[in-house]
């Protein structure tokens, strides 16, 4: 680097449970998500406050069904001053168009409707 220069990057993250990647997808049922044990919150607060103490900031695309179940992480990533996204109402397999737009219009409402309510 020249001088003052700072080196920029660019850093997204995908906020959604342990149990939603598409490697489980034939072992964990999308009806039994709710049975599970949520991590996303202890998770996403460790990283925030990484984030923090190396004054980085990123784009945190959320799923739907995270939001609806979670609003306080989906707040505690703005107030932390990061932007937000939608990824989706829930995790769907790549090149799968038509179920990408359809969970894409329900969530979209999902994610800034968290921002507004109150914890």
């Amino acid at each position: 680097m020249r001088g003052a220069e700072r080196q920029r990057h660019f850093f997204t993250v995908d906020i959604e449970e342990h149990f939603q990647v598409s490697a489980f997808e034939g072992y964990v049922s999308r009806a039994d998500w709710d049975s599970y044990e949520s991590r996303v919150q202890g998770n996403v607060d460790r990283l925030l406050e990484i984030l923090d103490r190396h004054q980085c900031h990123g784009t945190f695309f959320v799923l739907g069904w995270i939001a609806e179940r979670h609003p306080n992480v989906v707040r505690s990533i703005a107030t932390a001053g990061h932007e937000i996204a939608s990824h989706g109402c829930q995790v769907h397999k790549p090149g799968n168009d038509c179920e990408a737009q359809q969970e894409h219009g329900g969530s979209n409402g999902a994610v800034p409707t968290r921002l507004a309510q109150k914890a």
